[in-house]
This record gives C-alpha cells, sequence and structure tokens, in this order.
C-alpha cells in the first residue's frame, strides 16, 4: 500500500475513534461540560465520521487501488493527494473547534467558513488526484 493511502486509512481510523468518542460523550452527565451544548458535539461527531472517517478511508483506497497509469508513475504524482490530505484535515480540526466554539460560547463564523473553504480544496484535490485514472476498460 503506498504512503499517501496508508496515511489517508490511518488518519480516518483516527476520525473514527474521535467521532465515537464525541458520540459518547452526549451520554455525560449535564454537569460534565454543561457549556457544551449536544448540537455541537453531535454535529462535530458526523462530521467526523462522514469527512473524516468515510472520505478519508475511500480516498485511501482509490488512491491505492484504481487503475494504474501506463506510463510512469503507475498511479500519478502523489503531490495532490497530500494537499488533500493536509487541507482536509486542517479542515476537520477547524470544523470541530469552531463548531464547539460558536455552539458553545457564541463564538465567530470564520472557522466555519475557513474550514468549508479547506475541505473544498482538498476536494478538489482528491477529484485532481483521481480523476485521470478513472477510465474505460479496453477489450
Amino acid at each position: 500500500m503506498p504512503p499517501l493511502s496508508r496515511a489517508f486509512v490511518k488518519a480516518g481510523f483516527v476520525a473514527l475513534l474521535l467521532g465515537l468518542l464525541a458520540e459518547a460523550l452526549l451520554a455525560r452527565p449535564e454537569a460534565l461540560w454543561p457549556g457544551l451544548p449536544a448540537a455541537a458535539i453531535r454535529l462535530s461527531a458526523l462530521h467526523l465520521l462522514t469527512v473524516g472517517w468515510l472520505l478519508q478511508v475511500i480516498t485511501g483506497v482509490a488512491f491505492w487501488m484504481f487503475p494504474r497509469h501506463r506510463d510512469h508513475p503507475p498511479r500519478g504524482s502523489a503531490a495532490p493527494g497530500w494537499a488533500a490530505w493536509g487541507l482536509l484535515n486542517l479542515g476537520l480540526l477547524a470544523r470541530v473547534g469552531g463548531e464547539s466554539w460558536r455552539l458553545g460560547a457564541g463564538g465567530p463564523l470564520w472557522p466555519l467558513q475557513i474550514s468549508a473553504l479547506l475541505q473544498f480544496a482538498a476536494a478538489c484535490c482528491i477529484a485532481w488526484l483521481l480523476w485521470p485514472r478513472i477510465r474505460e476498460m479496453a477489450g
């Protein structure tokens, strides 16, 4: 498995664990972190489980398994993938932190806007990485 695929899959597993931990926090006694509303936890968990877990594992496996190029290198340049990995995970951190700040303490909207931009840029990098490898089977 290429290093980029391993990085995406490992980050996906971290996001899975964090998302499940956030879901477990919903069962906390109200006296524990009373300023952190359940909505912030629920939205963060949902984002960690969908974008963090699903998208990263799918991207990692797709980079590894999609048809290879006939020329060299067989998977193309990994640079857009590494950019996507960094942008996506920074966007996840901004989303989880911004969601908690906004709903828990009335924080500003800009962390969520930055998160959306980072994740959109990551999606563009993922498309750039994988699009050339989607082709019809010869035969």
